[in-house]
């Protein structure tokens, strides 16, 4: 399953054209006209333009739903199968004071008292894993609460090894208001509805992979869905990762081979992937050289479908992107 996260700006809304983000590309790869299908079971025939990176064929879909700029839209994809559905929507403004309802003044009921917990003098290695995947921990007095803090939305589970039951963990999942229950315990445990089973391995696993790519509290979310994560699972987000990394080889080969390029040179696509020979696509490269083309690189010039101009050599679009990203890192908020 691929996903990808979009915020619609005005310019979407007045236009209902898409940009081809990142994130839409990788869930779009290889689809020229894909149905999207709607929470409302409405399909949506839409047209992925790869050269002017844009995506059509939403605009009646959103003003009819009445989207506003910042709302996000999620766009899923299993097999050959797309879904599209509202992901946050801001709160809108109404016309005039909302009616009021005439009632029996209430008191208000306390909050409970919050009990605080002295955590154990060794802090168990689960906890310490889910801390390094973005998570901020809490001890409960058997079980730890984790909450993630993604912007506009929190994510939160408990989670126990061996030493807490799952009855526990989901009697602490009820009480703390979690989003999710995590039991660290052997492949195959059993375990009461809403609580996930996953073996240790597979949390090392998965913080493995964190460490070559920043993978974070989104996709345990995601695995946690499933309600077991099995080794499977992980390889199978491994696969997704070398993936990735993958077009990051890809595109540090593009721009080596654009270093042999003279600079102002005029060059088709075609060419490029006769340097390139047959290890990377056509339709990798094309993407390379789109990103190339637009900030904060500046390397490429569009002269027309399929031709580019290197405005300067590669070596020094790459010493300018190093002062742009050392001139922004100082201006950046110390802490987060």
């Amino acid at each position: 399953m691929k996903e990808a996260i979009y915020t619609l700006t005005s310019s979407c809304l007045d236009t209902g054209v898409l940009r081809l983000t990142y994130s839409l590309r990788r869930v779009l790869e290889g689809l020229e006209a894909p149905a999207a299908v709607t929470p409302t079971g409405e399909r949506l025939v839409l047209e992925v333009d790869w050269e002017a990176g844009e995506v059509r064929g939403l605009g009646g879909w959103l003003a009819a739903e009445g989207f506003a700029p910042n709302d996000q839209l999620r766009f899923v994809r299993e097999g050959e199968t797309l879904s599209l559905a509202p992901l946050t929507r801001r709160v809108r403004a109404t016309k005039g004071p909302l009616p009021r309802e005439e009632s029996a003044p209430q008191k208000a009921k306390p909050a409970p008292a919050r009990r605080t917990f002295t955590p154990p003098k060794e802090t168990p290695e689960f906890v310490q894993q889910l801390a390094q995947l973005g998570f901020e921990p809490a001890y409960l007095g058997g079980p730890w609460l984790f909450t993630a803090r993604l912007g506009r939305k929190a994510f939160s589970l408990v989670a126990g090894d061996g030493k807490v039951g799952p009855e526990a963990l989901a009697e602490a999942r009820a009480a703390q208001g979690a989003d999710a229950a995590l039991l660290l315990a052997p492949e195959g445990t059993a375990a009461p509805a809403g609580v996930a089973v996953m073996a240790p391995e597979s949390l090392s696993a998965l913080l493995s992979l964190h460490r070559v790519f920043p993978l974070g509290p989104l996709e345990l979310r995601r695995l946690l869905a499933k309600g077991r994560v099995t080794r499977a699972d992980i390889d199978a987000l491994g696969r997704e990762v070398e993936g990735l990394l993958g077009e990051r080889a890809a595109f540090s080969a593009v721009l080596s081979t654009l270093a042999r390029f003279r600079p102002q040179q005029v060059f088709l696509l075609e060419d490029l992937l006769l340097e390139l020979g047959e290890a990377i696509p056509g339709d990798v490269t094309a993407r390379v050289l789109e990103v190339l083309a637009g900030p904060p690189f500046f390397a490429l010039a569009r002269l027309g479908r399929g031709e580019y101009q290197l405005r300067q050599p590669v070596t020094e679009v790459l010493d300018q992107l190093a002062a742009y990203a050392e001139r922004l890192k100082a201006r950046l908020p110390v802490g987060g």
